[in-house]
């Protein structure tokens, strides 16, 4: 009997081409036939895979206009667009990589990023030139700004708007052809910061492309033509409002763009734009946060919208919980699957995908083609058995290169079999379903025993009056830790007392939350939804 587990499902023929010129034969099919690529949710202006084409070859021209060439760093601090693609394919299509920052980065947050990865040029918006020009003075080798949604005419020097890109003559002859599939980078993004110093992921012409396959297959064989038979991507809208600069987004659009189909863009999340979409352009798949599930799960929030068109909703990002799970699909009948991706982004962007039909909401899914999975107990580095709780590994072609000029950092994720280290705690049972149970450093120990927050996040949330909660470890004289609660009320009557008396009646007494119960206004997440929890410990809570 081997260590570790195989995925069920067939391998892909693993990308040994470059990225770009494999996408933009794809993209110059679906813009001979004439198709739609991307709407505005706020704005409804089409956009076709031709233009998407031209795009790409005029952000080429412009690229090589400034000298932008092999091994080179593009930098973007950009909400979602349509642009977003055209420039990360224009920049690989050079021989350059791309790195995307979130766009409520702070100066010295993207500073640290475009220093880091050495960032020649920044792609920004008009609301966030500023912020690139304060980057631009701190960055030693950004020399050029690109605003992508400007008709300003008065710029300073060096910065032009992306309508000036698209006059120029397309270059569409002159693609980088010279690549090693294996070690170039195309995209570099960057480690959330939640467990550390941020660090550069490298995503190679290799790794990447082998995702966006190992996911559609999965997607479209085990999801969506289940959903129907005779699903037509050329027919159906996705509406994307995961940011395109997170590797989730990333991915999620890179599939949908290999496949043809439609985005329907929110540049900006809200509600009401996102669920007015969904409701106009009849979405039945939609790729979610957790952030957003719970803000469905209130009825309140969504007695103004027709989402019934909704037949499956695949969330991740960070873990769900199965009472938010049951309460959503008993307030969505329409619904017919909520389920449970998981991934990360050293992994490209996935490991596990649900599968429509085969319901497991607790699970985070099956694994992807060509993966390998192990759980191993990280004292010994030895497998643990069927259902016993450990650190589970993968391997497989998607896994990063490595941290960008981090060689200890990586070693430390990526042993010398080639086995990533998640750093995530969960199970295999013995159907083949995994199940994450929460970060390995997050584990709060208590008297020696161990308690997941996720754990106790999941029964609070169950509580009828709790809108969010989060959960984290603080230091206990006697006990060594324990853990502490922020909640969010759903009804003001709520009391600390109350909630302690329901952990009581839910969970063992050592779970109890002995470092106090403390309400907040909000809990602080990252736009892909994980909790902040160096943050809980700065705030100033409400008694």
């Amino acid at each position: 009997m081997t260590s570790y587990i195989r995925s069920e499902f067939e391998p892909v023929k693993v990308a040994d081409v470059p990225f770009h010129a494999e996408y933009l034969d794809l993209i110059k099919g679906y813009a001979e036939r004439g198709l739609t690529a991307f709407i505005s949710a706020e704005t409804r202006e089409r956009k076709t895979y031709k233009d998407l084409l031209h795009a790409v070859y005029c952000v080429n021209a412009y690229l090589k206009s400034i000298g932008f060439g092999y091994k080179d760093a593009a930098g973007a601090v950009l909400q979602n667009c349509w642009e977003f693609p055209a420039i990360f394919l224009a920049a690989v299509s050079r021989g350059g990589f791309f790195s995307g920052a979130s766009p409520i980065f702070t100066e010295a947050e993207l500073s640290q990023q475009f220093n880091d990865c050495k960032c020649k040029i920044i792609f920004c918006m008009e609301y966030s030139l500023e912020l690139a020009l304060k980057t631009r003075d701190d960055c030693p080798l950004v020399k050029h700004i690109v605003v992508v949604d400007s008709k300003r005419k008065n710029l300073p020097p060096n910065v032009v708007t992306f309508d000036y890109i698209l006059s120029l003559n397309p270059l569409n002859h002159e693609i980088h052809t010279k690549v090693d599939v294996e070690k170039d980078i195309i995209a570099l993004p960057y480690s959330s910061g939640t467990t550390g110093v941020p660090k550069g992921v490298m995503l190679t012409h290799k790794s990447f492309g082998t995702l966006l396959r190992c996911v559609s297959k999965v997607l479209n064989e085990e999801i969506l033509y289940r959903i129907d038979p005779n699903w037509d991507y050329t027919k159906e809208y996705l509406a994307f409002t995961l940011p395109f600069y997170h590797i989730y987004g990333f991915g999620m659009l890179w599939t949908l763009i290999r496949a043809g189909g439609q985005a329907v863009i929110i540049r900006k999340y809200s509600p009401d734009v996102f669920f007015k979409a969904v409701e106009d352009f009849k979405v039945r798949f939609l790729s979610l946060v957790p952030p957003i599930l719970v803000y469905m799960a209130n009825p309140e929030n969504m007695n103004k919208y027709n989402i019934s068109s909704v037949e499956f909703v695949m969330t991740g990002a960070a873990p769900v919980g199965i009472e938010l799970v049951e309460a959503l699909q008993k307030r969505f009948p329409s619904i017919k699957q909520i389920a449970q991706a998981y991934g990360m982004t050293e992994m490209s962007m996935s490991s596990h995908m649900p599968v429509f039909g085969r319901s497991n909401p607790a699970s985070s899914g099956r694994l992807l083609p060509n993966y390998e999975m192990k759980i191993i107990d990280r004292e010994t580095g030895k497998t643990v058995p069927l259902g016993q709780v450990g650190e589970i590994l993968t391997r497989s072609p998607t896994t990063m290169l490595g941290y960008f000029n981090r060689p200890k950092a990586t070693a430390e994720t990526i042993d010398n079999e080639g086995w990533l280290h998640t750093g995530d705690l969960g199970y295999l049972d013995k159907e083949g379903w995994t199940y994450v149970v929460d970060r390995c450093k997050d584990l709060i120990k208590v008297k020696g025993l161990q308690v997941a927050p996720a754990e106790l996040e999941d029964v609070l949330l169950s509580h009828d009056k709790v809108k969010d909660s989060a959960v984290i470890g603080v230091p206990h004289p006697k006990f060594g830790e324990v853990p502490r609660a922020f909640v969010v009320k759903n009804d003001p009557s709520l009391t600390a007392e109350e909630v302690d008396q329901y952990i009581l009646e839910k969970c063992a007494p050592y779970k109890r939350l002995v470092g106090g119960i403390f309400f907040v206004d909000e809990i602080p997440k990252s736009p892909s939804g994980k909790i902040l929890r160096r943050q809980l410990k700065d705030i100033k809570a409400k008694l």
